[in-house]
């Protein structure tokens, strides 16, 4: 019988075969440097004092043949300096200043600061050390600054320490209901979670919605504060605002404007205008801006909509005029139909216009041509301002500048409303030879 016998090759390092890295004298010489591990043995270096209690050869050769293995990584140095630190300490050598801004700086929370010997909990929020395993020993790292404590992520003013109770933690001024709301608990940082006897108010009932114990009404839609233009429906026993109405303005022609409210007005600009966007209480409404850019096709009396940009969701789409079946999504052309984000902005051909559509119900129609129409839900009302109005049910009340204030006219009106970024290659005007009128 045959006796095949296999030979393996293991570098000093304990790596087999072909893959033992090849360091070669050059890169050798690199990683020996003090500013690189021949900080370790550098007999005038930070480290000088613990060479008597612990050899650093041993790991200034593990440094070196790590840097080489890993093409000079500058987490491996800063890894293979601290171990070396590390174990001084252990030994009774406290190797402190290593790290220097230039030299594997440590980078520190706010209201906190690097420690050799960091120790986590030793400065710790009152009750914290009850419901989390600290360290017993201490570790490089860092160390909560004076008159700020550790809170198990951060390090806190005392004030803002919360309560840690039953392996539970508590916000500072969080109110909790225990099963059945018949005790009600608050966290005050000073003394811990209080908790007094409770019982729900007649028409509510103790329950959990969304992982909050708490005594709701019995009629969800009491609960709900839909807007003031929303009505309150109940689907799969949650309480879900939806709008009353949807307002519509529109811009067409050479231009006549159409208002949510119903004002009816001409205004003969070429410049580039806010039609409207978000503004005022906009809580639990998601933010938009539709612009649009005016022009004259061969008389100079009248202006048509040319361009028109609706910022949303963190997307700008830009529809213009004579570009059919293609719109311009942050910079790129693209044909349509498009989808954007997870659902939350589309835009398609429905015959001869291009139809924006959102998640939350506005819906902005171009026909490549002259004529714009803005379709928004009645959840935005009060809530929008522009050349569409405020949206507010009052139609007397439209002629309002950014600031909120009355203005006499409408030329004025859209002069106010006229955007930064105008198109210096095409200069614009606000008014025209023909005479103004509005309704």
């Amino acid at each position: 019988m045959q006796v095949l016998k296999r030979w393996r090759v293991v570098c000093e390092n304990g790596c087999e075969g072909k893959n033992c890295p090849d360091c070669d004298k050059a890169h050798k010489a690199v990683f020996s440097k003090t500013t690189y591990c021949g900080i370790l043995t550098a007999p005038k270096g930070p480290f000088a004092a613990c060479h008597s209690k612990l050899d650093p050869q041993a790991h200034f050769d593990d440094c070196v043949f790590d840097m080489c293995a890993s093409n000079g990584d500058g987490k491996v140095l800063c890894d293979s300096v601290a171990a070396y630190a590390y174990n001084c300490h252990m030994v009774g050598v406290d190797v402190k200043n290593w790290r220097t801004p230039s030299f594997c700086p440590m980078k520190c929370p706010a209201n906190s600061h690097y420690e050799v010997c960091a120790e986590s909990c030793a400065a710790s929020c009152p009750g914290l050390t009850d419901i989390v395993q600290c360290p017993t020993g201490c570790t490089e790292g860092c160390e909560c600054d004076i008159g700020f404590l550790f809170n198990g992520q951060t390090c806190v003013k005392e004030s803002e320490c919360g309560c840690y109770e039953n392996g539970k933690t508590y916000k500072p001024g969080e109110v909790v209901y225990e099963e059945g709301c018949d005790n009600k608990c608050t966290c005050d940082p000073a003394t811990g979670l209080l908790c007094k006897k409770h019982s729900c108010p007649p028409n509510t009932e103790c329950m959990v919605k969304k992982g909050i114990r708490e005594c709701y009404n019995t009629d969800p839609c009491k609960d709900a504060n839909c807007r003031v233009q929303e009505k309150c429906l109940i689907k799969k026993g949650e309480a879900v605002c939806v709008p009353k109405y949807t307002g519509t303005c529109w811009a067409w022609g050479d231009p006549h404007y159409h208002t949510f409210d119903g004002y009816n007005f001409d205004f003969q600009g070429t410049c580039k205008y806010v039609i409207s966007k978000t503004c005022g209480n906009v809580d639990g409404l998601v933010p938009f801006s539709v612009t649009e850019r005016n022009d004259n096709r061969g008389n100079t009396a009248v202006s048509y909509v040319r361009e028109v940009d609706v910022l949303v969701h963190g997307f700008k789409i830009t529809m213009r005029k004579n570009q059919v079946g293609r719109v311009t999504v942050d910079g790129e052309l693209l044909n349509l139909p498009v989808q954007l984000g997870d659902g939350e902005v589309s835009v398609s051909q429905r015959g001869p216009s291009a139809v924006l559509e959102t998640n939350f119900g506005l819906i902005v129609t171009y026909d490549w041509n002259w004529n714009l129409v803005i379709k928004l839900p009645s959840s935005y009302f009060g809530s929008v301002c522009g050349l569409c109005g405020n949206f507010n049910g009052n139609r007397g009340d439209e002629l309002q500048n950014p600031a909120g204030k009355a203005v006499s006219s409408v030329t004025e009106w859209g002069k106010s409303w006229q955007t930064p970024d105008q198109d210096k290659d095409h200069p614009c005007w606000d008014t025209c030879q023909k005479k103004l009128s509005y309704l």
